[in-house]
């Protein structure tokens, strides 16, 4: 029991200590929907994917969010961050967090590439089945600092 003790402050120190000086953001999605998208109805072919971000310098804001459709290598969303710190906040580096809710719509039915784009590959997707997807979303701070990035869990994608 003792042992536990011990343990547990060692872990809090270590988790402490890791990747909070890398100006690069930090993203963790935390929830996606829904599971399942039907590209031939516009009232259910749209993702909403909710993540997690970190940014230690503060420079998020103007920065890009990038969602990569595993399914194929030109599959990229593009979205436009807009500010979340003040300028003073960026410029003396404060660090921020929060959560982001972004909206990939008209997702499509599309063939699936022999193997995932380098970006899904990065994060660990090996593969995509035909009739699935998986997305990757990527945070590039407003000094071009790419973090590395987190995927969700498939997506059935209905074809026809």
């Amino acid at each position: 029991m003792r042992r536990c003790h011990l343990l547990i402050p060692v872990l809090l120190l270590a988790a402490a200590c890791g990747g909070d000086d890398d100006p690069a953001p930090f993203a963790s999605i935390t929830e996606f929907s829904p599971e399942s998208l039907d590209p031939t109805d516009d009232a259910a072919d749209d993702l909403t994917i909710l993540l997690e971000y970190r940014d230690a310098d503060g420079d998020l804001g103007d920065g890009i969010a990038e969602v990569h459709d595993c399914r194929a290598e030109d599959l990229v969303a593009t979205f436009d961050l807009p500010a979340i710190a003040s300028e003073e906040a960026v410029e003396d580096g404060v660090p921020i967090e929060g959560m982001l809710s972004i909206v990939v719509a008209d997702v499509g039915d599309i063939p699936t590439d022999s193997r995932p784009p380098r970006a899904c590959e990065d994060l660990g997707i090996d593969s995509v089945a035909s009739g699935e997807s998986v997305f990757c979303v990527v945070l590039i701070d407003a000094a071009g600092n790419a973090g590395t990035g987190d995927c969700t869990g498939t997506v059935t994608i209905a074809t026809p």
